[in-house]
């Protein structure tokens, strides 16, 4: 206690006296540290996570797109020219024409042709020719002359009807006979051959219900000879084809077909009748496709009484551009003789007593190609198609 009191009395004295000795001096604190408070370093702490387990379900994400309507800028397109392709289906056009012509052997010729039809269900054709000629010998002169109406109806129920009425007159002179102090008069030479023919056919331009297309058709030609025997002849050829289409690729034909032929010759005293038939049936398989058309069939055939089978087999192979075409085929045919048909190869024959016919299977190759151009390939050189 007394130590505290003597230091209490020491103190108080000490500051009566610094009080006493400066009271005019300003009151200043100097700091000789600053005291920074810096917070401790947190702990971190560290968390190990375990890998997600594996899912191998997948999921159903549906997407519900919105209509997007884009405004493109128009750009021009690319342009490549290719070989113009021949058009064999042309909308039909009334036209009308007359030709005249004259030669340096005295040949007018007048050819003339007019279209008539509504160009919708009616197509009609008249054509007409004439030709004459003259030469230096006595009687060296002939004359043809030629008139023919071809007319098409298509009916309602897509049936189309085509026909056709037709008279040719051909009359030459037998000139150039020796001796020439020999006499004759012009009905001695004159040799008039005659040919009137008609034909009508029916064909169906859709199939029907069951899958069938049809085309009958028939032509008949009377044929005449007058000269010192008189002759004429009867062609008919009646044709009935049916075809069964099996798809798109696939049809099956059966045809028939009778050509017949009548040849009558007045004699003197005498008459000539003969009678040149042929009978056909046409089975045949047909497969159509872009690249190949094949047509397997055989025909069976009856030449005067006489069974004959005849191959008929037909293969197009064509390039996916159809550019390049390759044909083979083994084909079977008839050919028929008649006083007509010889008339048509030398008019200067007299009327035959008899005539007759013979049937020939050859092999048939073509190679045909089209590249820019259409042209055909032959063994001769290239020539333009048709």
């Amino acid at each position: 206690m007394y130590r505290i009191s003597f230091f209490l009395l020491v103190l108080a004295g000490t500051g009566s006296f610094v009080q006493a000795q400066d009271t005019t001096k300003r009151r200043t604190i100097d700091i000789t540290s600053s005291f920074k408070p810096v917070l401790r370093d947190a702990v971190k702490i560290n968390f190990n996570a375990a890998p997600p387990a594996v899912d191998t379900s997948r999921p159903k994400l549906a997407y519900n797109i919105p209509a997007q309507y884009l405004f493109l800028n128009y750009l021009p397109g690319e342009m490549k020219p290719v070989a113009l392709q021949r058009d064999s289906v042309k909308p039909w056009e009334n036209y009308n024409y007359i030709k005249v012509g004259v030669g340096n052997i005295h040949v007018p010729y007048i050819r003339t042709g007019f279209s008539f039809g509504d160009g919708q269900r009616t197509f009609f054709n008249l054509f007409a020719s004439q030709l004459s000629s003259k030469g230096n010998l006595p009687f060296q002169k002939n004359s043809l002359t030629d008139v023919k109406l071809v007319g098409t109806v298509k009916t309602e129920n897509k049936l189309e009807w085509n026909g056709s009425l037709g008279f040719k007159n051909d009359a030459y002179y037998r000139y150039g006979y020796r001796p020439d102090t020999l006499k004759f008069t012009s009905d001695d030479l004159k040799v008039t051959y005659q040919t009137y023919e008609g034909q009508l056919s029916l064909r169906n331009t859709e199939p029907t219900e069951f899958g069938l297309l049809y085309h009958p058709n028939i032509r008949v030609n009377v044929f005449s000879s007058k000269w010192k025997r008189d002759a004429n002849e009867v062609n008919t050829v009646f044709n009935l084809p049916l075809e069964k289409t099996l798809g798109d690729n696939y049809a099956f034909d059966l045809g028939f077909t009778a050509n017949l032929t009548h040849y009558h010759q007045s004699l003197v005293g005498a008459t000539v009748d003969q009678n040149n038939n042929i009978y056909m049936v046409n089975p045949a398989f047909l497969v159509k496709t872009s690249n190949l058309f094949l047509q397997a069939a055989v025909t069976p055939s009856w030449d005067q009484k006489v069974f004959h089978l005849l191959p008929n087999f037909l293969a197009d192979i064509s390039t996916s551009d159809q550019r390049f075409t390759v044909q083979l085929g083994w084909i079977g045919y008839y050919d028929k003789g008649s006083f007509q048909r010889f008339e048509s190869i030398n008019p200067w024959l007299a009327a035959p007593d008899s005539f007759a016919e013979y049937a020939r299977a050859g092999v048939v190759w073509r190679v045909q190609g089209v590249y820019q151009q259409p042209f055909q390939l032959c063994g001769e050189g290239r020539i333009p198609a048709v």
